[in-house]
């Protein structure tokens, strides 16, 4: 009995100490479940401050898609607008046109019908000259009539004894002259009555033409008025447009403005490299020997520039072809080489375009008729001293003397024949020069109507002038073709501004789309490693729930062998087996002690688990790169 008490004893404190380290278990296990919880509410405000922060990020990418497609849409309407402001200025315009050419229209209208009027008012007061002179003329048949009248009863009482023969005579002759008279007055009356429906004719049309003027004032100033109205209020709503769209253009510009000056450097940089590969061209080709024969003839003289025109247009041509290839590549060096070119162009043409300086010409046949004259002179005298040397000085004084009016006359016929052939020389030498120079030019600028190209020496003078006329046309082709190819230079000069305008816009919105294209990638990391946040501690959570999960049926099973145990007792209580408990308390111990092992292994893992996590959390996840 004494050992069964000492047994239950050591039971009942077994059984004390397990319910104490059940009760720290469960301590434990409510200290684990907070932990839990607290770490279910961290992980819970985790993922709202994610959803929260990828929402965020989402918003921002929507607001970056929206401001692009606001950029976009500004760009459209920007240009729509300024597409929109050069129809309505071409449109103005026309109108203006239109206006100004109804103007003018209207003017010599009214000009024409002020030339009318004054034609009319010219004859109207011709006419009314001329009814004058004929009513004037009127009054003086119509006074002479009467004086006739009155002088014609004086006539027949002073002669009445007269034969009869003559009042006969006298009365045919009265008679006719009357008639002429009735005559006259009937025509002058006609003419009056046709000149006066002729005036009343021209004062409708004056009156008309005077109604006309003022109807086409009247409609010309309203719609004048209206045409200007509209317009004018067209502009208004453009300008305001304009001002808002050019005030978003400057927001964006200001974040061009940075980037711009890196472009600046690079471009310097540029620059330099550039100047110092010409530098070391220049003295590779001064080091080249340099082996030209040079003769005294011009028209030798004119050949390389024949040569070097003929390569320059074909440089132009070449570097022109290049220019339309290279649209979309390497622009700077195309430009660069077509800038040098022009300017090799430019220096050739205006070398063209000056015309040899005749001075030095002049000078020379000048002086080469000075040494001419000198040498006849010396020839004469010599011819003279040495005709007669055996004479002495005073016979040849004599001699001399009488000679000299026939040396004079000889010696000035010398001289006008050596200055005629110098002029001569120097004609054939200057229409060699010019057929030279027409034929190189000829030749350089491809113009095949040279017709010019006949000498003057042996022509009359009408075929001189027709020469002359046909040289002068030679100079106007030549002049307008070296206005061509001025205007090709201007044209090719105008092109190269717009490819560097090309390029300068290319490199802003190249380096838009980087700083664009930046933003984008940057926005993109966020939300991968916002995801793999998530996934992370989502997989954590996972864990921790399926470890909760397995601690609560670990803690169920231990309950359920401890009422088990306890269910055992009393029945051994109340029915000892001696033999068998001894085996089942050993088993029990074994089990209790499994049992706790296994707790303690499962807790330690729980824990290394959670720190390795927490570790790998805090640790800052690198992206794939990809986007």
């Amino acid at each position: 009995m004494e050992k069964e008490k000492k047994k239950v004893q050591d039971l009942e404190n077994r059984l004390t100490k397990q319910k104490e380290e059940l009760e720290l278990k469960e301590q434990k296990e409510d200290v684990l479940s907070n932990k839990l919880n607290d770490a279910l509410a961290m992980v819970e405000e985790t993922q709202k401050t994610k959803a929260t922060e990828s929402l965020k990020a989402e918003s921002l990418a929507l607001k970056l898609n929206e401001t692009l497609a606001e950029l976009e849409t500004t760009k459209t309407k920007m240009i729509l607008m300024e597409e929109r402001l050069i129809l309505q200025q071409k449109t103005v315009k026309a109108v203006q046109d239109e206006q100004e050419s109804q103007r003018h229209g209207f003017e010599e209208e009214i000009m024409e019908y002020k030339e009318q009027i004054k034609q009319h008012s010219q004859t109207i007061v011709s006419l009314e000259e001329k009814l004058q002179k004929v009513s004037q003329h009127h009054k003086k048949i119509e006074g002479e009539i009467a004086t006739l009248k009155d002088n014609d009863p004086a006539q027949k009482e002073e002669r009445p004894q007269d034969p009869l023969v003559a009042p006969t005579t006298d009365s045919s002759a009265k008679d006719m002259a009357y008639e002429h008279l009735i005559d006259d007055l009937l025509a002058a009356q006609k003419e009056i009555l046709s000149q006066q429906e002729v005036i009343m004719k021209l004062r409708k049309d004056l009156t008309e033409a005077h109604s006309r003027m003022s109807d086409l004032r009247g409609e010309l100033n309203e719609k004048q008025k209206m045409e200007l109205e509209r317009s004018v209020a067209l502009v208004q709503q453009q300008s305001k447009e304009l001002s808002v769209l050019k005030e978003k253009m400057a927001q964006m510009s200001s974040l061009t403005e940075k980037k711009d000056r890196e472009l600046k450097a690079l471009k310097e940089a540029l620059r330099a490299s550039q100047e110092k590969h010409r530098l070391q061209l220049n003295t590779e080709k001064e080091q080249k020997p340099r082996k030209k024969t040079q003769t005294c003839d011009t028209s030798v003289q004119i050949e390389p520039v024949h040569t070097e025109a003929f390569s320059s247009s074909q440089e132009e041509q070449s570097f022109s072809d290049l220019g339309v290839k290279c649209k979309g590549s390497r622009h700077e060096e195309v430009i660069q080489r077509q800038k040098k070119a022009l300017s090799e162009l430019r220096a050739r043409i205006k070398e063209l375009e000056k015309a040899h300086a005749p001075d030095h010409k002049d000078h020379q046949n000048e002086s080469f008729l000075d040494l001419k004259n000198l040498r006849m002179k010396s020839n004469i005298q010599k011819i003279l001293l040495d005709a007669k040397p055996d004479l002495p000085t005073l016979s040849r004084i004599e001699i001399l003397a009488p000679q000299n009016g026939l040396c004079n006359a000889r010696f000035s016929s010398a001289m006008e024949k050596s200055g005629k052939m110098d002029v001569a020389e120097a004609l054939e030498l200057s229409e060699k020069l010019y057929l030279d120079m027409s034929k190189t030019l000829g030749s350089l600028m491809n113009i095949k109507d040279m017709s010019g190209h006949v000498s003057m020496k042996y022509l009359s003078r009408q075929e001189r002038d027709k020469v002359n006329q046909l040289r002068q046309r030679d100079l106007d082709l030549v002049f307008d073709k070296i206005t061509q190819l001025k205007n090709q230079l201007e044209r090719k000069e105008e092109l190269l501004r717009g490819y560097e305008k090309d390029v300068e816009q290319l490199r802003r919105s190249k380096v838009s789309v980087e700083m664009y294209q930046s933003q984008v990638a940057k926005l993109e990391d966020d939300i991968y490693k916002e995801a793999e946040e998530k996934a992370l501690l989502k997989e954590a959570l996972e864990r921790m729930e399926h470890q909760l999960c397995q601690e609560k049926r670990i803690n169920r099973a231990i309950r359920q062998q401890k009422e088990s145990v306890e269910e055992h007792e009393p029945k051994n209580a109340k029915e000892p087996t001696p033999c068998n408990c001894a085996f089942k308390e050993k088993e029990k111990q074994v089990g209790t002690r499994n049992a706790s092992l296994k707790m303690d292994r499962e807790r330690e893992m729980l824990r290394k688990e959670t720190s390795s996590k927490s570790s790998q959390s805090l640790l800052p996840s690198k992206p794939s790169g990809k986007y």
